[in-house]
């Protein structure tokens, strides 16, 4: 039996004509189907199992929606992953929290790779509505790693020395929450080059917050609304952003 891989691969090979409707829906499922058995079980996948499909032409609209209709945002690799656990354990901080984690699977990888993070949320109804309208009657998928906080709760009570934040909401605002945390020594946000994601003052010249990013992570990232060309790779929009308090 051809495997679903297998069936999308025969197909990069095949002309892509975006008006066909037979040939968008076959390559749709297909990656559907993929990206579902990529994902199975928690399974972390590589960057090269994920470009494969963003990088053919049948299969990309079937990856947008994927990730609408499972609510992903950043979609994680083991490459991404190792390098940030490889930063964050070089940066020695000792409390470690995510907020607005949503499933919680950056903090779990993340804790498989060694390094402890506390993943909080508001919950799952501050996710339903991250979607298209046709998949916000579809259940959200929360792991049992998260602790049910809102960003400013889990600043207040868990004292964190670092914060991590994938994908804030559009048009919110929780880094001045973030800089006026006394005990956050340093904040890494994962965002979107185009303006999907919140937290713009963030990116404000401040002489008191030095920002870096973390090219050594964001190279490894694929998020929802990324593309590709055959032969030329993945065009990622999703960035990696520290921002460290500056020493007095």
């Amino acid at each position: 039996m051809i495997s679903a891989l297998d069936r999308l691969r025969a197909l990069r090979t095949r002309p892509y004509n975006f008006l066909s409707r037979s040939q968008s829906s076959e390559g749709a499922q297909l990656a559907s189907s993929v990206l579902d058995d990529l994902f199975r079980d928690r399974r972390l996948p590589s960057f090269a199992e994920l470009a494969e499909i963003v990088t053919n032409p049948h299969a990309l609209s079937g990856f947008h929606d994927w990730c609408q209709r499972t609510r992903r945002f950043t979609l994680w690799t083991r490459e991404a992953i190792d390098e940030l656990a490889t930063y964050l354990r070089e940066r020695g901080f000792t409390r470690v929290v995510e907020i607005g984690a949503g499933r919680g699977d950056l903090a779990w990888y993340l804790s498989g790779a060694g390094v402890d993070v506390v993943a909080t949320d508001a919950g799952p109804r501050m996710l339903e509505a991250f979607t298209l309208p046709q998949y916000r009657s579809l259940p959200v998928e929360m792991w049992e790693n998260v602790r049910w906080l809102d960003w400013r709760a889990a600043l207040s009570s868990l004292d964190p020395d670092c914060v991590l934040c994938s994908w804030m909401p559009p048009d919110e605002d929780w880094t001045p929450g973030l800089r006026s945390a006394e005990s956050v020594k340093e904040f890494v946000l994962f965002w979107e080059l185009r303006g999907t994601t919140g937290g713009k003052s963030a990116f404000q010249r401040r002489t008191e917050w030095l920002a870096r990013d973390i090219v050594t992570v964001e190279d490894w990232l694929i998020g929802r609304t990324d593309e590709g060309v055959v032969g030329f790779g993945v065009t990622q929009y999703t960035k990696a952003t520290a921002f460290r308090r500056a020493e007095p």
